[in-house]
């Protein structure tokens, strides 16, 4: 199994690992076991938790960002972003800023806000000083 992306929840107690076949698994750090696995029918690029917890996100390779609960694993929200795949995903873990950054191959810096369906800023690479 070839893993491309692994991330820790908020509270550390918990793994989330993807490999290349698109199977994310939730994994227990303390009994080292499964708590939960997830199969997608499409490209995931990166994977994380929100900074409360309660949701999981996806990047996948059509440009979309999906939003699913957690722990349930259903999906919440799609949201349509970009016509390029999303390779990065990071939240503000201080919430002083928009909540979530996504980066594309075409070297695109999006920050999205958390009750809007749309980029609300963009950067293009070579313009990272003119920063919001």
């Amino acid at each position: 199994m070839k893993i491309i992306n692994i991330c820790w929840s908020p509270d550390g107690r918990t793994t989330a690992v993807c490999n290349k076949d698109d199977l994310i698994t939730f994994i227990d750090v303390r009994s080292h076991r499964s708590n939960a696995e997830e199969q997608f029918k499409f490209e995931v690029n990166e994977i994380s938790w929100n900074n409360d917890w309660d949701l999981f996100f996806l990047t996948s390779g059509q440009g979309s960002i999906d939003l699913l609960s957690y722990p349930g694993l259903k999906l919440q929200y799609t949201l349509n972003a970009h016509p390029a795949n999303f390779i990065c995903i990071e939240f503000d873990p201080k919430r002083k800023t928009l909540p979530l950054v996504v980066r594309t191959p075409v070297q695109l810096l999006c920050l999205i806000d958390n009750g809007m369906d749309a980029c609300r800023y963009h950067q293009t690479y070579g313009m990272w000083d003119q920063a919001v």
